[in-house]
Parts: structure tokens; sequence; C-alpha cells
């Protein structure tokens, strides 16, 4: 059938034409910000389930404060902002800054990310591999983030550029590290809660760090065993943060330390209130002053390591449940769809397949994989079956796991409600091109655990 607006009533008319707009800006919308447009669209680019999303990002950090100048990146060819919706979830959403995938590896990039604003001086870098959400329930649990790097801002011939900062120190680059970024195709951007005076002496730190002797900062390989729990010798201390400053301010020490990449990027933010040249001012390398009980009362971790579980997810979350954490914000008080979503699409209970994780997966996070799923993933299955959390199920949960701070932990603390979130969530860079808007959510149904 035809309708002809012709034979309707003015009223009518009225009704209908304001009726098809908001069915059109349900669907889209668009604003200005920084001279670029804004466009939010229900469904993704690329495959990503609802558990590694973020939450209403508009209304929790606006992309006004967030890209302050938006139109260097929709000024480019095939640029774009989008505030982009899961399908199902519609409050579950990544704000996705897609750039063309020639210039992906270059440093193109990082004068872009720069100018507009995307990225500032101590933004965390996360990078994100959402085609994880299909191995097993540890790649689901790590919210498919699989390292973690820091950002500077430097210049260099009138221009401004990304350089990042990262364990293995060899990775920093202006986003054109080829090892690592060249294959990257999507990567979290983090802004921490810093004040003017904190953000100068953490990029101070990093600078400091990167211009260090290699050989004293080296990466350590097993994300298992965080800093503060290996064997360690003397001169070592077990504190991090105070471990690497040292390291780094004193050539003529014998200090070193070996850390994995979201240890780096936690121990610089713990430095945050101390200035780098206060430091050498007070101690002067070569002096033979003893600077630790002078360090460690200014040491200030951004968060303590996390456990493995805990009662208040929303406040005070373990490792094991970023999960968790956005889909309280998506179920609300539906506990029960709640936790049959964790058990049916995030908990998977199958075993890596090296064939399907090539070049997806690290060795070691596929080592990591199977020891989760054969020593916590039936527990955990059984706690979220059950949610007593008044029981003993919690201790045991997190028996024999060591208080970590592993790159999910940056991105969950991004997704807590606003009274408690330690970072604010900027947005996803993506070098995939434009699709037509997917959902992903697996619909594997839990096997038994052999």
């Amino acid at each position: 059938m035809k309708l002809s607006l012709n034979k309707l009533s003015p009223k009518t008319v009225g009704w209908t034409v304001l009726i098809l707009s908001f069915v059109v800006l349900a669907g889209c919308w668009k604003k200005d910000f920084g001279g670029g447009k804004v466009e939010k669209t229900v469904g993704l680019d690329f495959p990503a389930p609802v558990q590694f999303l973020s939450h209403n990002v508009e209304s929790e950090y606006s992309t006004s404060k967030a890209i302050p100048k938006v139109s260097a990146i929709t000024k480019v060819a095939g640029g774009a902002v989008e505030i982009q919706s899961h399908p199902d979830y519609p409050d579950a959403q990544l704000r996705v800054i897609r750039l063309p995938k020639e210039i992906q590896s270059t440093d193109e990039v990082a004068r872009i990310l720069a100018d507009s604003g995307a990225i500032q001086d101590c933004d965390i870098l996360l990078s994100f591999r959402p085609e994880w959400y299909k191995f097993n329930g540890y790649c689901n649990i790590q919210l498919g983030i699989s390292h973690t790097a820091i950002a500077t801002i430097e210049s260099a011939g009138g221009k401004k550029y990304v350089k990042t900062v990262e364990s293995p120190l060899s990775y920093s680059s202006r986003l054109d590290y080829e090892h690592h970024y060249a294959a990257l195709d999507l990567f979290h951007i983090l802004r921490p809660k810093l004040s003017a005076s904190q953000k100068k002496n953490v990029k101070a730190w990093s600078l400091k760090i990167l211009g260090s002797d290699h050989d004293r900062i080296t990466f350590f390989t097993d994300y298992g065993t965080p800093y503060k729990d290996r064997n360690l010798k003397a001169p070592a201390s077990g504190n991090l943060p105070l471990d690497l400053a040292k390291t780094a301010t004193y050539p003529e020490g014998n200090m070193s330390v070996s850390l994995y990449c979201s240890e780096l990027v936690w121990a610089i933010l713990a430095l945050r209130d101390i200035a780098p040249s206060e430091l050498s001012s007070q101690f002067p390398p070569g002096s033979g002053k003893d600077p630790t009980a002078w360090l460690t009362s200014k040491i200030n971790p951004v968060f303590d390591p996390l456990p493995g579980i805990t009662d208040a997810p929303l406040s005070n979350p373990g490792l094991m449940q970023g999960p968790d954490v956005q889909l309280r914000s998506i179920f609300g008080s539906d506990d029960a769809a709640r936790r049959k979503f964790l058990l049916e699409n995030v908990l998977l209970t199958k075993i890596t397949n090296p064939a399907e994780t090539e070049g997806h997966l690290s060795t070691g996070h596929a080592m990591a994989g199977n020891m989760f799923r054969a020593t916590k993933l039936p527990g955990l299955r059984a706690f979220y079956a059950t949610q007593n959390e008044a029981s003993s199920a919690i201790a045991g949960l997190n028996r024999g796991i060591k208080s970590n701070y592993a790159p999910t932990s940056f991105f969950m603390l991004a997704n807590l409600p606003s009274g408690t979130r330690k970072f604010d969530y900027v947005g996803t860079v993506s070098f995939r091109p434009q699709a037509e808007p997917v959902a992903a959510e697996s619909t594997e149904t839990p096997t038994p655990l052999e």
C-alpha cells in the first residue's frame, strides 16, 4: 500500500514526520566536535562481544573531552570517529577512531592522533584483539587485551607525534614498530586521572626510562609472577616503582629490573608524585646518599595489585571479573540473566587449538589459557552458577593467584561506575575498513570439562 501525505490532515502529517524523524535518529546521529563529525551507529565494524566493550561512552566521557580536535581525524581520507553500539545491547559501545589501513604502522598515525588530542601525554594504550572471544574462557577474562604501553607526545619539525614507552623497550616507537604495530589493527586509549604536575612527572619518568640503559631494564615473560613475588637478589627490594626509579636514575649502581608490559605502566604511574629532577637534586648520582626512604614515602600506586576475585566487583574487582563488571551494567539487577550469559558466552571450556590461534595468541597467553582452564575455570563456573558470594568460594578461587596488574586491569578499571573509575575510556583506534555493522556473540554451548 502506498501512503500519500496529501490525503492526510496537517496534524497527522506533523505527527508522521515527527515519528519518522525519531526512527532515523534512533539509528544514527551526527554531532560536530572540534570541526569534525562524530556519528553514532547501531552495530560494530568488527566482530566484538558485548563483554569486551565499554558502556554509554558519550555520557561517561564526552568526545569533546576525549578528542578535542576531531577534525584532525575526519579530514583524513577514510578517517572517522563513531560511537558504535552493540546491536543487541545498545548501551554497550566503543568510540571507534577509524584510520585508513594504508597508514598503519607509520608515523603519520602518531602525528594524526597527537594533533587531534586523541592521544595525550600519559595516556595508556591497550592492544585489543576482539577475535579472542572465540578461543577460550581465559581470553574472555582478559577482555581481548594483550599488551600495555604508555604514551608521550614529542615535537619534531614543527609537528607533534605520539611516542610510546613500553616493555620490551624496543617496542617503543611512533606507533610504527614493525613487529608489533604492523599487525595490530585495534588498540584502546585510556586516560588516567592525573593533575598537571602528575602528568609532567609521569612524562618525565617515561622519557627517563626510555633513555636508560636497555640492558638494565628488560622484559620479563611470565605474566603470572609479578615483580613483588619473584625470588629477587639484592640490591632489588621487590618494590617495583622504587627499584625502577633507582635503575633509571643511578647508572653507576648495579640495580636492574625485569618487567612485563603492564608492570612498566603501573610502576611509572606510581611515580607520579615524584619529579625525577627532584630525586636527582636531593640524592645526586655518585653522592652515596640513599634515596630509599624518601622515594618509598612518595610512591603512590594508581591501584593496588588485583586479586583473582572479590565480593565487590563494581568498586574493587578482581582479575577474573572484567566481563562481570561490564555485564552488570548491561543486565542491571537481572542476576540470573547475567550469570547465564557468563556461563554460556564467556567462560568457555574449549581447549585452545593452536591452528585456530596462530597469529592471534602468543605462546605465553596460550599456556596461561590452558592452565586457567585446568585450575580455575571449573571453580569460576561453579561460582557464577550459584553466586554465593558469602561462601568460602572466593578464598578458594584466589588460592594460588598472585595479586597482579595485568593488561586487562586497566580496561576493567576504566569501566567502573564514574565515582570509582581510575581511568577514562577515550576510544579504540581501528585500521579495519568500514563494514556492514556486525554483532559477534559467541553461540557456543559450553561443553563439560574432560
